[in-house]
């Protein structure tokens, strides 16, 4: 607890990327709060975190909801919590299409993008009593790449513009305020497209692998995504203002 102390918030901390990175968190001595929908699932996930000797504790919200961030408030004051860093995990298309109407892509924008804001003002505010803090968003190459839906590619490109502007903002408010960003690329999420392509098509995973310009040659892991998220959260971890890291086996090089 001594080299990591805090707390945070993981968004999308019941499944898949942002569950991998909430676990590893926990192994470096912070209390993760998971939050997303299922409140089975995220019961379930804190009993496993806790059971290998992390602290955890979960919130279980709609972010479409007008009352998010009064439920997430309730209980960080309920158990006395002070987060000072967030991990972004939310995010997804929610089934868009390019030529879909405004309320969807107002949908996708909200959840993508205005989520986020509202909750690095909340994180802001204890990090500047505890003099450091991390703001740390899960993009996408699809922005790069233009191979998912215009709504969330759209809203994706403006969270990592914002973030670019507000690492800035922050760095002059206290250089111990970091914002960045992890966009992972072809990732063995269970229950996935990739994670199925790769247990029952192997083949077709090699065509992927290199119609995309996999260099390593496989899929990535959840877990080490989480490893590149755990060194951004070292205190000592200092001067990445704004920067975004792709894990993602050379596909960008």
């Amino acid at each position: 607890m001594k080299d990591r102390p805090g707390c945070a918030l993981v968004t999308g901390g019941s499944r898949g990327i942002g569950n991998a990175i909430a676990r590893q968190l926990a192994v470096d001595g912070l209390h993760v709060v998971l939050i997303a929908r299922d409140t089975q699932t995220l019961k379930s996930e804190c009993e496993s975190i806790i059971a290998h000797g992390g602290s955890a504790s979960y919130v279980s919200v709609d972010f479409l909801s007008s009352n998010f961030l009064e439920t997430i408030s309730d209980h960080l004051v309920r158990n006395e919590l002070s987060p000072n860093i967030l991990i972004n995990g939310l995010g997804g298309g929610f089934g868009s299409k390019s030529f879909d109407s405004v309320d969807v892509y107002s949908k996708v924008m909200h959840l993508n993008f205005l989520v986020a804001h509202e909750l690095m003002n909340l994180v802001i505010e204890n990090a500047k009593k505890q003099d450091w803090g991390r703001i740390i968003h899960i993009g996408t190459l699809a922005i790069n790449h233009k191979s998912a839906s215009a709504p969330y590619v759209a809203a994706k490109a403006a969270l990592m513009a914002y973030m670019k502007v507000m690492a800035k903002e922050l760095a002059k408010v206290n250089e111990n305020f970091v914002a960045c960003a992890v966009s992972p690329g072809a990732i063995n999420v269970r229950g996935k497209f990739l994670n199925n392509l790769a247990k029952n098509e192997p083949e077709k995973l090699i065509e992927f692998l290199e119609q995309n310009s996999v260099a390593a040659g496989r899929l990535g892991e959840p877990e080490e995504v989480a490893k590149v998220v755990s060194f951004l959260c070292d205190r000592r971890t200092t001067y990445l203002n704004g920067c975004n890291i792709e894990v993602d086996g050379g596909a960008s090089n």
